[in-house]
């Protein structure tokens, strides 16, 4: 900075200065003032910068606040729509035996107790409104030996995770993997021997637009439920 001070003042006696009828002290004034000149210069260069800065940060922050209030209640609009197209099961308390993981539901009124295939040749069976097999072990559920029981149980059984019943209430024929769920099949089904007829009457659910999502299978299990229900009553 001196530097530069001590060249504008050579410059200066060379040229501005240099000849007439100045004195010293007034060549001293010209000089103080081409310096305040050149100093407000530079200040006021970076004002219209600065001033640019903050004015885009405060059009960033009000405009992402604005966004935020617009979006947010329409998100949460769409969230309460997609969920009360699924009707919630409002019964009464379901007991419901399971073989496998018990399943994640919005229900708080469904008991779960978690069963073994050994317990299904046990009367205790009664004591539960349904019983649901799981996707993990239909394999198992397919054996022979259990079609007979699906057949004649006094309460409904569900199978998780397939297209038919046919696999399990009939003995020839073998479950693979061309009875597990794919899109525009039925995703769980159900079986239940009539009291009136000795008919075997049989359920599917499907999974809403083929997705397989936590949502779209908690509905599957809410209107199982409400099979379920239908039947005690």
């Amino acid at each position: 900075m001196e530097r530069r001070l001590e060249n504008l003042k050579e410059s200066m006696d060379n040229t501005v200065l240099k000849s007439g009828r100045l004195t010293e002290s007034d060549k001293h004034r010209i000089f103080q003032t081409a310096i305040t000149v050149e100093k407000t210069k530079k200040r006021y260069f970076l004002a219209p910068v600065l001033s640019f800065v903050m004015c885009t940060s405060i059009l960033l922050i009000m405009g992402g606040y604005i966004y935020t209030q617009i979006t947010q209640p329409e998100m949460g609009n769409l969230n309460a729509a997609i969920s009360s197209k699924f009707e919630l099961y409002e019964g009464k308390s379901l007991s419901i035996a399971v073989i496998g993981e018990p399943p994640q539901v919005r229900e708080a009124q469904i008991n779960f107790k978690e069963i073994t295939f050994d317990d299904l040749t046990k009367e205790d069976l009664v004591d539960f409104d349904a019983v649901i097999i799981m996707g993990e072990n239909l394999n198992h559920a397919a054996e022979s030996q259990y079609a007979d029981i699906y057949i004649n149980s006094p309460i409904p059984f569900f199978f998780i995770s397939t297209t038919s019943h046919l696999p399990f209430t009939q003995k020839d024929i073998e479950y693979g993997e061309t009875w597990n769920w794919t899109p525009g099949n039925s995703y769980a089904v159900g079986v239940l021997k009539s009291q009136e007829d000795d008919e075997l009457r049989a359920w599917g659910y499907g999974l809403y637009d083929d997705e397989k999502t936590n949502e779209h299978i908690e509905d599957v299990y809410s209107r199982i439920f409400m099979t379920i229900e239908e039947l005690k009553s």
